[in-house]
């Protein structure tokens, strides 16, 4: 699995990134909320290793703006915070699991292991360009955290082709419901901004 580890303690994020080679995932370890955001703009993770106390952005908002741009990565938090109420607060923030420090390494492989087996890789559900997120199996379609509602134009669906209005673009790439709601009724693409 691609894992993220969001951990300020750098010996700590060297440790869990050489168990976690050794154990076979291709880990990357950033050190603050803020480069955690930014590794995640160059691509997704399977998986988030998250310390909930860092600097700046702290791991709680970083997880409440990971659910919010509807991020599906899981999330194992790690902190030394033990009250129960923090860790209510993590999994009802969308954290998948909770580890508290300190914790054994083999502990924290087994962990990532569960999350592995709990929800195996899946294929890509949603593409996303940019701010814009197109979810495959719900056919919803977010700019940022907005929504933005499609349906289909009278000319799709009485029947009409929509082909021609995607120009030299190979409409086999666009699915076909997908098509038709950015299509106008006059053959134009409708606008979405």
């Amino acid at each position: 699995m691609r894992i993220l580890i969001v951990e300020d303690e750098v010996p700590v994020a060297r440790q869990i990134a050489v168990a976690l080679t050794e154990d076979g995932h291709d880990p990357t370890a950033v050190h603050s909320g803020e480069a955690a955001l930014d590794e995640m703009s160059k691509g997704s993770f399977d998986l988030i290793v998250l310390d909930v106390r860092l600097p700046g952005i702290d791991g709680f908002e970083l997880l409440r703006r990971l659910r919010t741009q509807h991020l599906a990565s899981r999330v194992l938090l790690l902190t030394a915070r033990s009250a129960v109420d923090d860790r209510v607060s993590g999994l009802q923030l969308g954290a998948d699991d909770y580890l508290p420090k300190p914790f054994a390494m083999r502990e924290l492989i087994a962990r990532v292991r569960a999350l592995g087996r709990r929800y195996p890789e899946e294929p890509l559900l949603s593409l996303r360009v940019a701010d814009l997120t197109l979810d495959l199996s719900t056919h919803d379609v977010h700019r940022g955290v907005q929504r933005i509602e499609l349906s289909p134009p009278a000319a799709c669906s009485r029947g009409r082709s929509c082909a021609n209005a995607f120009g030299n673009t190979p409409t086999n790439t666009i699915p076909s419901w997908l098509r038709c709601s950015l299509v106008g009724s006059e053959g134009n693409l409708a606008n979405l901004s």
